[in-house]
């Protein structure tokens, strides 16, 4: 467990040794900090549910840090690369408002749409179900409807993984604009940030109901 806390203590040390860097780099780095954290944590698991016991779960710990920290820090170096073609942080912040607004308000209509969708989906699959159980319909009819189901979470995950991009990158954002910078916009991308989290909240919700769904609809 010790060794374990110490690829979690330093995967945290990346995030505080950026003194001296440029905003660039301190991004760059900021995103390998974060993705090695996260990724030991899930490499912990992974390891525990593979070999379960600790050289397993330190094994896992070790490669999925690695992992992360790489993931990390191409997306770390990603938001820095946009953050250099603007003039000013107040030009760049700006634009990660109207990203994070228009996501927001595409999410929006896409979870309304969704949730007609899913109740239109409900209902003619229990009819099916009940009519298959009468031997009305075929199991053909059942496949087709299980079909149309999946094709819809397809589409929701698609929308799903958006959302979460997005909201991935406003939080890297967030975290480059120094105590007392930037405080209007800041509030404003938090708020964003708030209603993104929402969107994946409800998005979650349906691509688990949908998949539920389909589940219901095997012969």
């Amino acid at each position: 467990m010790k060794k374990i806390c110490c690829i979690l203590l330093s995967s945290t040390l990346l995030l505080s040794s950026c003194a001296g860097m440029n905003d660039s780099d301190t991004t760059r780095a900021q995103g390998a900090g974060v993705g090695a954290a996260g990724g030991a944590a899930a490499g912990v698991l992974l390891g525990q549910i593979i070999g379960k016991d600790s050289s397993a779960t330190l094994l896992g710990a070790a490669i999925g840090a690695a992992m992360g920290a790489g993931a990390g820090y191409l997306y770390g170096n990603h938001v820095a690369n946009q953050k250099e073609k603007f003039a000013s942080q107040e030009d760049w912040l700006n634009a990660c408002i109207a990203s994070a607004t228009r996501t927001n308000q595409e999410a929006r209509a896409y979870n309304n749409k969704l949730a007609a969708e899913i109740t239109s989906l409900q209902a003619r699959s229990r009819a099916l179900k009940r009519s298959y159980k009468k031997k009305i319909a075929t199991r053909g009819d059942m496949l087709a409807q299980k079909q149309k189901v999946e094709n819809t979470l397809k589409t929701a995950q698609k929308n799903l993984a958006k959302v979460k991009y997005e909201l991935k990158e406003q939080q890297t954002v967030v975290q480059q604009i120094k105590p007392g910078e930037s405080l209007q916009q800041s509030r404003i991308l938090d708020s964003r940030i708030a209603d993104l989290k929402k969107a994946v909240n409800n998005l979650e919700k349906k691509t688990a109901t949908l998949a539920s769904l389909s589940a219901t609809m095997s012969v």
